[in-house]
Order: C-alpha cells, then structure tokens, then sequence
C-alpha cells in the first residue's frame, strides 16, 4: 500500500484534513492522473485491499488449520498478505522443512490458488481495480495502462503455464502439473 498511502489513510479516519502538498505526494505514490478525488480514491484502495486479504486468509484458513491448528490462522492472514503485496515472505521455517516455504503446499489447491489470486489482485494495482469497479466489464472504456496490466498479465501466466504443463512435471497428476504450472507462472510474472 506504501506510505503514503496508509499516512492519509489515517489521517482520514483521525478526522483530519489532506493539505494540498500530501494530495500532491499521495498523487504521486500512486500514479493517479489528477489530484481529484485522492481521497475517495485512497478509501477504495484500503477498502478493496482489507477485503482482498481477508477472502484470501480465509480460503487458506481450513488448510493451515487444519495442519497447524490455531497457529494456522496468523499463517492464514500473514500469506495473504504477504502475496497481495507480491512479498515472498517464508515463516514456515523448519516446521514443514528447512526453509521449505510453502512447497509442501504445492498440491493443494487450497493453499496455491489462493496465493496465485492474491498475487494477481495484488499485481495489477489500484489504477486497474478502479477501472474494472467503475466501468466493469466494458475493456474500451479502461485507461490504456489498465489495458495493458490486464493483457499483459493474461498473456504473461497462460503462456508460462502452459509450457509448464507441457514439458515440466511430466511425472505428476494433472492436477499436480497444472497447480505447479500455475504457480510458477503467476509468481515471477
């Protein structure tokens, strides 16, 4: 979210008011074409991130639980997190082998697809999601960067993915071959 970003937020929800030179930083942190409307703006970005992280760290939720117990719920939300800000972060350490990450998770879908989908809405940036809430699914009426987001991050997971199906992890399940395929696709992107 950067700091500045956060910085106005609590300003906002102390009450007090955004001078023209914060609007003016906060503009710039998040490559916004006008000063206008920032405020509003830096609500949504808090707004769609909270709730992002939040269905992230519950779809992650019943695995971590379920192999760590209660532990599994700070698991939960420190990977959704961690993956909507395309951190990378390992705190699994030596409880599922050393500095193993998360690659005794690689086949479960409960544990990679949610990653992936944080990885993605935490990717394409607050531009994009502005356009995608205000103008939905009619593309042509997008800016021309979220265009270029949205294409490139299309073409940049589903060409990686599949070449991976095809010519990695021949001796895997499908559904192994792809959830691997996938995750390798979405993380360097």
């Amino acid at each position: 979210l950067g700091f500045i970003t956060v910085a106005a937020f609590i300003a906002m929800i102390s009450g007090r008011k955004i001078s023209l030179l914060q609007r003016s930083m906060l503009q710039d942190s998040i490559s916004a074409d006008q000063i206008g409307g920032l405020v509003k703006m830096t609500r949504f970005i808090f707004k769609v991130a909270l709730i992002s992280e939040a269905i992230g760290a519950l779809l992650m939720l019943p695995t971590f639980c379920g192999k760590f117990g209660l532990s599994g719920i700070w698991d939960a939300v420190f990977h959704s997190i961690s993956a909507f800000c395309n951190a990378g972060f390992d705190i699994m350490g030596e409880r599922t082998g050393h500095f193993s990450s998360l690659t005794s998770f690689a086949s479960n879908p409960g544990i990679v697809i949610p990653i992936c989908l944080m990885i993605i809405t935490g990717g394409i940036g607050f531009l994009t999601w502005e356009d995608i809430a205000v103008n939905k699914f009619h593309f042509r009426r997008y800016r021309m960067q979220s265009k270029v987001v949205l294409v490139m991050t299309g073409v940049l997971i589903i060409v990686p993915t599949l070449l991976l199906f095809v010519y990695e992890y021949t001796g895997k399940s499908l559904t192994d071959r792809f959830l691997l395929s996938v995750f390798q696709a979405v993380t360097p992107r």
